[in-house]
């Protein structure tokens, strides 16, 4: 069995304020996790996703980097083994998006719903390269969400299939994945940077044998020091 997506990836545009109204997302039948990647910019320092619910239940994974004054919080969250159907995605920010916020809900089937391989984020202000390098073996199935300061959607980067992208208050997104992941690490690059952001995950296949596998809740929250 292979990890892979299933349906579209959903764009989900929040109002503005730190709490906004809960937005439907509609999960295929034969998901076994729903990844949200997302991103705001707000210039109080250590700024980022306070609480998220999807169906009123908590995430069982979380990664995310905070806001500096001039860099943009980015993160992901997941849950294994959702209900399927239109499901609702709440959200509270820990600051009111200045810039954004901008979120791409994927649905993903075949994968481990113990926890990802790795995850990991990104920022920088300017024009400076944006890159992180995950942990990865070569049936992983690896998405990023590549993030800049607008003006047009980052590039497709080479090695990669676009996915679902987003504009909203003065961020563009793209969130991507790896046609060919490496057998021990995988780059991935934000493109066109510009005030850029990018978080990543590599996500296992799902052992084989069709036992049923229990989420391990964890909240790893990564805050800038």
């Amino acid at each position: 069995m292979a990890v892979t997506l299933t349906g579209t990836p959903t764009a989900v545009t929040w109002a503005g304020g730190t709490d906004p109204t809960p937005q439907n997302v509609t999960i295929p039948g034969d998901a076994t996790a729903v990844y949200m990647l997302w991103t705001y910019w707000n210039a109080t320092a250590g700024s980022g996703l306070s609480t998220v619910t999807l169906n009123s239940n908590s995430p069982d994974e979380t990664f995310e980097i905070v806001t500096t004054s001039a860099e943009t919080a980015t993160g992901v969250a997941v849950w294994y083994n959702p209900s399927t159907g239109s499901q609702s995605l709440d959200v509270t920010w820990d600051a009111s998006p200045t810039e954004g916020a901008t979120t791409i809900v994927a649905y993903v089937k075949g994968g481990e719903t113990v926890g990802w391989r790795d995850a990991d984020a990104a920022h920088a202000q300017d024009v400076t390269a944006v890159s992180v390098t995950l942990t990865t073996v070569a049936t992983d199935l690896v998405l990023k969400h590549d993030q800049k300061f607008c003006g047009s959607i980052p590039s497709t980067s080479t090695g990669w299939t676009s996915q679902q992208t987003q504009s909203n208050s003065s961020e563009c997104t793209k969130t991507s994945s790896a046609d060919s992941p490496g057998a021990s690490t995988t780059v991935c690059d934000s493109e066109d940077e510009f005030y850029s952001s990018i978080v990543a995950v590599a996500i296992k296949v799902a052992p084989a044998g069709g036992g049923i596998s229990i989420p391990v809740v964890y909240h790893h929250r990564q805050r800038n020091a």
